[in-house]
């Protein structure tokens, strides 16, 4: 008995150093040596500022800018310095639930007010429907491609500068994870930040400033 008792305690503690910490040391040194980026959440950097994440969604709500998915949490916006936690999760709201119908409403108005044609049977799913995180920061093609006539009327696009948004959205299109998982998407926040360098390279002096 006593002799099982010392094997089990040289087993915990050897177990403790190798796998409390032998194994995250040598994870750490992995992720920071071979996958720097990563390993500091994937951030995206703008004129050398940390503005947010390629994991995370931002909130965007002017008609001159993509907007995210909805989200049944708080977003973080671009403003937001306090580096509060990130809070996430879904509605849990089922299909004949009113207060979903209520959601879907109102933004199926939100986005009408900007695009006359839209209805709930053309606006994409993703731009009606929250994800199963909240915080999501890809939205389908169809859901980009959609907004481009509400963000060039924003801006008073001609139909050259509308041509180039298009071309915008498919320069940003991401293949499927492995080329095998899930489906082509646009992450919004990294659209945008293209968005917002080619206009500070071509400026509107009227619409942006």
């Amino acid at each position: 008995m006593k002799k099982d008792i010392i094997i089990s305690i040289k087993y915990m503690i050897a177990s403790t150093i190798i796998l409390g910490f032998a194994y995250t040391i040598f994870i750490t040194f992995i992720a920071q040596t071979f996958f720097y980026s990563r390993g500091h959440g994937s951030p995206i950097v703008s004129n050398g500022v940390v503005i947010g994440s390629e994991l995370l969604a931002q909130e965007f709500k002017d008609p001159k800018w993509f907007w995210e998915r909805p989200s049944a949490t708080k977003y973080v916006t671009l403003d937001d310095k306090t580096n509060a936690p990130v809070p996430t999760g879904a509605s849990n709201y089922g299909a004949i639930n009113k207060d979903l119908k209520k959601e879907v409403d109102e933004r199926v108005l939100a986005i009408s007010k900007d695009n006359p044609a839209a209805t709930i049977t053309n606006i994409p799913p993703d731009l009606l429907f929250t994800s199963a995180s909240g915080l999501d920061p890809h939205i389908s093609p169809e859901a980009a491609y959609f907004q481009i006539s509400r963000i060039a009327q924003a801006r008073n696009m001609g139909s050259e500068e509308k041509n180039k948004l298009v071309e915008m959205v498919r320069t940003h299109v991401e293949p499927p994870q492995y080329y095998l998982f899930g489906m082509p998407r646009v992450n919004v926040l990294k659209l945008n930040m293209y968005l917002k360098q080619y206009y500070e390279q071509h400026p509107d002096p009227i619409n942006n400033k």
